[in-house]
């Protein structure tokens, strides 16, 4: 129970900062892919490098609340990147292979990635 308590207000505020992550990640991706005409694995890509340094920013300061050393920015950059990489290939296979909109493929693995990163980061990139 004290678990669930220590976890609530920090988890919360993480869902708060990967909701506003979620609605960019869907709006830059839809943007860069109709409107300049992008691959939509190039739009999600261009679209992932730049939430990498949100997510660094909003959860070292809000989140984790943690100083900033280039150790910690390097682990949650890393760890960031490889659920990057993972994000990118769960939806190109998900598009390609059952032919779903890259839109909805996105708006359904995003939530899911978020609550592991959560505890991912909290463990290894911030040392919570």
């Amino acid at each position: 129970m004290q678990a669930i308590k220590s976890n609530a207000a920090p988890l919360a505020k993480f869902l708060l900062g990967g909701g506003v992550n979620y609605f960019l990640n869907i709006f830059l991706t839809a943007f860069l892919t109709e409107t300049l005409g992008l691959n939509y694995i190039i739009s999600f890509s261009v679209t992932q490098s730049i939430l990498i340094v949100y997510g660094y920013i909003y959860n070292s300061r809000v989140v984790y609340r943690t100083k900033h050393s280039n150790n910690k920015m390097f682990r949650f950059v890393s760890l960031m990147i490889l659920f990057a990489i993972l994000n990118i290939f769960v939806v190109r296979n998900i598009v390609e292979i059952f032919e779903l909109s890259y839109v909805y493929t996105i708006a359904f693995i995003i939530p899911i990635t978020t609550l592991i990163k959560y505890f991912v980061y909290k463990k290894i990139a911030f040392q919570v």
